[in-house]
């Protein structure tokens, strides 16, 4: 079961032209059960007063569109990613700074995005899809435990105590993105984040 927020339709809109746009913002033909959990009016702009819609909507196979909307999140991602690095010679030259800093910032942004490509997703998106189950205190609580430790601590650890300076703190995130990638993977094929939801 997903729940959809902040759905807006106008006032002369059905539920069947709900059920339409639920189903296009989906990608899917049919659902198996749709309610609506909330309904407010938006009417803080006279001219545009509107529906803001929740809408509790079960499908045949959740886990498949969740693998593939995190398809296309990794190659939005990646092309956004390999963008940046294959243009950072001209980018680079924008800013007026040291040789030694313009370096840094090279090997700062490889690091940041050469990773991306490949962690920033399930790090980060995946998380979502629990969310969007009602499976949210263990998202929340390996994200804030991991931040804590990791991207705080270890920073600490690695660019101070090491010496490593700013590419210590970077290393340190990119082990706090490993960290919640293991956890949020993990729960994910394990289907739990499934048993969560309780229609209201």
């Amino acid at each position: 079961m997903l729940r959809i927020s902040d759905i807006k339709l106008g006032t002369d809109d059905t539920e069947s032209d709900l059920r339409k746009k639920v189903l296009k913002l989906l990608g899917v033909k049919n659902v198996k059960s749709f309610e609506i959990s909330k309904k407010s009016i938006d009417a803080r702009k006279k001219p545009d007063i509107h529906y803001v819609y929740s809408v509790d909507v079960e499908t045949d196979n959740e886990e498949y569109y969740a693998k593939k909307m995190m398809k296309l999140t990794y190659i939005i991602n990646g092309i956004c990613c390999l963008v940046v690095i294959l243009t950072m010679p001209v980018t680079l030259r924008l800013y007026g700074v040291s040789g030694e800093t313009r370096h840094l910032g090279a090997v700062l942004a490889l690091i940041h995005n050469g990773c991306a490509i490949f962690l920033w997703p399930a790090g980060f998106c995946l998380p979502n899809v629990m969310r969007a189950a009602n499976d949210v205190k263990f998202p929340m609580c390996v994200s804030i435990a991991s931040m804590f430790i990791f991207r705080i601590g270890l920073s600490y650890v690695t660019g101070v105590a090491w010496g490593l300076g700013a590419i210590g703190v970077w290393i340190a995130m990119i082990i706090d993105w490993i960290v919640r990638i293991s956890f949020f993977v993990t729960r994910f094929f394990s289907g739990k984040w499934k048993t969560f939801y309780h229609g209201e």
